[in-house]
């Protein structure tokens, strides 16, 4: 007569080792963490969306007021600066930094500036429009150096 003896250790998430009911707990936290993390997630995108078409509505008035006036007023200085501050936290949202590329081509007259502004905002809004919660569009990041930098141009033309 022979004895085998077997000796193993044994895998805490193994059905044995832990009660069904630590185990259901434990599913039950992870799905809840997921579908919290999921929604936040949703709620950061909608926020996305939300600021780029506030800034295309805003860049819609500048654009109609400064080539009125052909001049920046106080008024157009604190819309650009609110413009400004909407980029900026799209910019952030997407994970992207403000960074001055020289090879941004940006107009050089006041007219030129204000007519690409309008035209960066709508490309930087439609861009934003096809991402998703879950992809980064790095021309999207590019259009809002390039809208940020504008806005610069246009704050320092009072």
């Amino acid at each position: 007569m022979s004895v085998i003896s077997i000796c193993a250790q044994r895998d805490p998430e193994d059905a044995g080792s832990i009660s069904p009911s630590d185990r259901f707990e434990r599913m039950t936290y992870k799905k809840m963490l997921s579908k919290a993390q999921a929604k936040e997630r949703q709620k950061d995108y909608d926020e996305l969306v939300q600021r780029s078409e506030e800034a295309l509505s805003l860049s819609t008035k500048i654009e109609k007021s400064l080539l009125e006036h052909n001049h920046v007023t106080q008024k157009d200085a604190d819309d650009l600066k609110s413009l400004e501050k909407l980029v900026s936290k799209i910019l952030n949202g997407m994970g992207g930094d403000d960074y001055e590329d020289e090879k941004l081509n940006t107009p050089n007259n006041f007219q030129d500036a204000v007519k690409y502004l309008h035209t960066a905002t709508v490309e930087l809004a439609n861009e934003i429009q096809k991402t998703t919660r879950f992809s980064i569009s790095v021309a999207a990041i590019e259009t809002s150096n390039a809208v940020l930098r504008v806005i610069k141009f246009l704050r320092f033309k009072r």
